[in-house]
């Protein structure tokens, strides 16, 4: 995820950093993977923005699937 469509370049950071949390603990809820109140508010907040929409999300894992693909 080197490259994200996001118009605010914070939005794919906070987009890593949400991917990162939740592989650590894949079986856990949000606020059990977070660790903190905050963070949770912080990864609702950023699914909530209506300035990031699912296609971006999507379209941010394309550039590594298709170069794993093509391995």
């Amino acid at each position: 995820m080197k490259s994200h469509p996001f118009e605010d370049f914070r939005h794919g950071q906070r987009l890593r950093e949400t991917v990162a949390i939740l592989a650590e603990h894949p079986g856990a809820s949000i606020p059990q993977a977070s660790g903190s109140a905050s963070e949770s508010q912080s990864i609702y907040r950023f699914w909530a923005n209506e300035r990031v929409k699912p296609e971006q999300i999507l379209a941010s894992h394309r550039p590594s699937g298709v170069a794993r693909a093509n391995q």
